[in-house]
């Protein structure tokens, strides 16, 4: 029987937590104002009039609020200080056949084969936070399927002006693979036990969520 293919993002949701990524199965969601300025910063042109990009930005999304203008110009201040990384395609498609993912790259560099994840968050100290390694190694898995041949990555930490480089490591292989199968039994209704680190504070369903051990999430959650 055909399966829907898992989303990239799902697969960072699980990483994060089991729980959360059932309950939030069948809720809308809304991309943070956040994320979207900072997408529409990552493909400005550098000298491009800031109050022209605001307006672009409005128009393009009108659900961002008036008041989110100061923060627009503050990244749009920082990233054009860092090093805006070149594309030749933008919200490019890719899918594993192998392992039944797939998702949508920010940019794409098909002259040196470089993807580049555009991030609404400021860069941690040093390296990248494990939920960009986990996405960035299932674009790479995905994209190398596709073309047949190797690719890099780079993650553009917008709010920072900060670019990260990426080398795999077997300890990327390994968390992507544990983490797929994880997902693929959260949608079967099955969790694993609470991580000793599990982000519970301030979580909606923190009074909901009882089970110290695996078990169906049917016999966790009742209506």
């Amino acid at each position: 029987m055909h399966q829907t293919s898992i989303s990239i993002s799902d697969l960072v949701s699980v990483l994060y937590c089991p729980v959360k990524f059932y309950q939030d199965l069948n809720s809308a969601y809304e991309t943070p104002s956040t994320t979207l300025i900072c997408k529409h910063l990552a493909f400005a042109e550098k000298d491009a009039d800031p109050e022209e990009l605001w307006e672009e930005l409005l128009f393009i999304q009108p659900e961002i609020d008036q008041t989110k203008k100061d923060q627009f110009m503050e990244y749009l201040a920082v990233y054009k200080r860092g090093f805006q990384q070149p594309w030749t395609e933008r919200d490019l498609y890719v899918h594993s056949k192998k392992w039944n993912i797939s998702g949508i790259i920010d940019k794409y560099h098909a002259p040196s084969k470089q993807i580049t994840l555009v991030r609404g968050t400021k860069a941690p100290n040093v390296g990248v936070y494990r939920s960009d390694r986990l996405r960035a190694t299932a674009y790479r898995i995905c994209l190398q399927e596709m073309l047949g041949s190797e690719v890099s990555c780079i993650i553009e930490y917008v709010p920072s002006g900060v670019i990260r480089t990426l080398d795999f490591t077997p300890r990327d292989r390994r968390l992507f693979v544990e983490i797929l199968k994880l997902t693929r039994r959260n949608r079967n209704g099955h969790i694993p036990a609470r991580r000793a680190q599990a982000p519970c504070v301030h979580c909606q369903y923190e009074k909901s969520c009882t089970a110290p051990s695996g078990r169906p999430l049917s016999d966790i959650f009742r209506f």
